[in-house]
């Protein structure tokens, strides 16, 4: 019995291989654009009320009696969460600003210059994320709205 050649149709497996490449790194890009995603929106915790209840409602078979109530409990405790969440980005905050001054002193000039950089840029890309406001234009703390102040990431 005579076998083929594989290497006689050399093009075609190449071909596959790369298309199995393509397709792996494809999948990967859009599968780590997803799930980076929806870690944002489950960190920034607005819309936290809409998708207690949407779970909950389709978790518990909910009436849409129950529905409602439910909704009018989640949207009553919303601001509370956005709160609860600015004061633990602010304790990061203090604590990484902690972090890197105790990082400073053993940097040489040129990397605490880098460094300095590193952080601005880590500190605008976070408060652009989770849409906070930098400290220098914060409403003062009197202000309601559940947003206010921002961390160092």
């Amino acid at each position: 019995m005579k076998f083929p050649n594989p290497l006689k149709h050399w093009k075609i497996l190449i071909l596959m291989v790369g298309l199995f490449l393509a397709g792996l790194v494809c999948g990967g890009v859009l599968a780590i654009s997803a799930v980076g995603k929806a870690v944002v929106r489950t960190l920034s915790m607005e819309g936290w009320s809409r998708r207690t209840t949407r779970d909950l409602q389709k978790q518990l078979k909910l009436t849409p009696e129950q529905t409602e109530q439910l909704k009018s409990i989640a949207d009553r405790y919303q601001p509370e969460v956005m709160q609860l969440r600015n004061d633990t980005f602010k304790r990061f905050g203090t604590l990484y600003q902690r972090f890197n001054a105790e990082i400073q002193p053993i940097l040489t000039p040129e990397q605490t210059i880098a460094f300095s950089n590193l952080n601005q840029r880590r500190t605008e890309k976070f408060q652009k994320t989770f849409k906070l406001q930098s400290p220098s234009n914060s409403p003062p703390a009197s202000a309601k709205d559940g947003k206010s102040g921002s961390p160092q990431p």
